[in-house]
């Protein structure tokens, strides 16, 4: 890796009422091996306390109405305070796993054609199992594998020198993320994966998750004309879903309970009637 001083970074958050996460984040940047120029956090009418929060931690703390805010617009407006060459996006729900996060990612900007790094989530099984295979996103890309495997705004870092030419899209309701790193390909860069691990605390509900999948559709529709092209659900897996999975996995999951609840109790038991072993089994 090349020195620190040419590698120079800085960190944006955008948060809502994160009180219950912000501590913890907060604290694991605080453990790194190496420490961003500034952490700008861009508050959209918290209530909760999180300002507070992110000031006593020494973070730049900005504001944004919920009648300004778009996601892109935050994004702009945490950049704009940014003093790093590279610039980390991070939710205020996304815990960075051991001390070398920043590091990790800062190295792959020593190839002068990487535009952005894709963090990996150990919350999405398909990305954790493939983290030691690198991917490389390189112009023309369908938009659907962009979607799947470009920057996310929870977890990545971009080049700042990059978004002075390509600011993000603050008219979008979704997606900015995705489609600034379609931008910054056609013009001759690349997207790469990193093996920089971080955790999203925050689980989503049903009805939140169908929120979001039509917001970033939506968005995707109006900002290119096209679809995403995701295999369209058919009746009989449906009925399998409604019928058999649902139910079979409740009832594994009532089953599973009950079977630990019986074992505990019957520990003080087993202590009497059990023979003491001393040897590794």
């Amino acid at each position: 890796m090349t020195d620190q001083n040419t590698q120079t970074f800085s960190v944006v958050i955008r948060v809502r009422n994160a009180a219950e996460y912000m501590e913890k984040v907060l604290d694991a940047f605080a453990l790194q091996s190496v420490q961003p120029n500034e952490i700008v956090v861009v508050d959209n009418e918290s209530t909760d306390g999180t300002r507070e929060i992110a000031s006593r931690y020494g973070a730049l703390v900005l504001s944004i109405s919920k009648k300004e805010f778009t996601y892109g617009r935050a994004l702009n407006m945490g950049i704009q305070k940014c003093t790093g060459k590279i610039v980390f996006f991070i939710s205020a729900h996304s815990l960075v796993l051991g001390r070398e996060f920043f590091r990790t990612a800062i190295a792959e900007f020593t190839n002068p054609e990487v535009a952005a790094v894709r963090c990996t989530t150990v919350s999405k099984t398909r990305d954790l199992e493939s983290w030691m295979q690198q991917k490389v996103l390189r112009w023309p890309l369908d938009l659907y594998t962009i979607v799947e495997n470009g920057p996310i705004a929870s977890g990545c870092a971009i080049r700042r020198s990059l978004w002075e030419e390509v600011p993000f899209d603050e008219t979008l309701e979704a997606v900015e993320d995705k489609l600034w790193a379609r931008e910054v390909m056609k013009r001759g860069y690349i997207v790469v994966s990193s093996e920089a691990m971080y955790l999203h605390m925050r689980r989503r509900g049903m009805v939140e998750a169908i929120r979001i999948m039509t917001r970033e559709r939506l968005a995707i529709r109006r900002s290119t004309g096209e679809i995403w092209p995701l295999p369209r659900p058919t009746l009989p897996k449906l009925l399998k879903a409604l019928v058999i999975s649902a139910p079979r996995a409740a009832f594994m999951l009532a089953a599973r309970e009950i079977l630990i609840y019986c074992y505990i109790k019957s520990i003080p038991f087993q202590a009497r009637t059990k023979p003491k072993v001393g040897s590794i089994v």
